[in-house]
């Protein structure tokens, strides 16, 4: 943004993302394994530094979440939150070499995408990547 669109103001460089636990890789077979499944899903989220995460009920693969289902999975959204302090840290994978190559992947994936939108017409307007 600061680059390629000439972002004049700094809160528009900064990328936030909101994630969501994959209630498509729960199982109805063993509903409540699904509330480890969905706690790593937040951690990994956490990890990957999302700022706002929700975490799946454990029977969404069977039914609208229950009461108690929904109530889980806000405990296990606020026991990550305030009592692993693994949020309270910058790094909380202290530069991790894999970690480090996973984004720059990841970060040579999204240039290859921003190349091809600009490639189809899309382009930076007053500091913004439109089409």
């Amino acid at each position: 943004m600061k680059e390629q669109c000439t972002a004049k103001n700094l809160r528009s460089t900064a990328f936030r993302f909101h994630v969501q636990t994959a209630g498509a890789v729960l199982t109805a077979q063993q509903p409540l394994n699904n509330i480890a499944r969905t706690a790593y899903h937040g951690l990994s989220a956490v990890l990957g530094g999302a700022q706002s995460i929700h975490i799946d009920g454990y029977d969404e693969t069977l039914c609208t979440p229950t009461e108690l289902s929904a109530f889980t999975a806000l405990r296990t959204n606020q026991i990550l939150q305030l009592e692993t302090r693994v949020p309270h840290t910058i790094e909380p994978l202290g530069g991790s070499h894999f970690v480090g190559s996973l984004t720059n992947r990841m970060e040579e994936r999204i240039i290859d995408l921003l190349e091809k939108i600009n490639r189809r017409g899309g382009d930076c307007q007053d500091g913004r990547l439109t089409r």
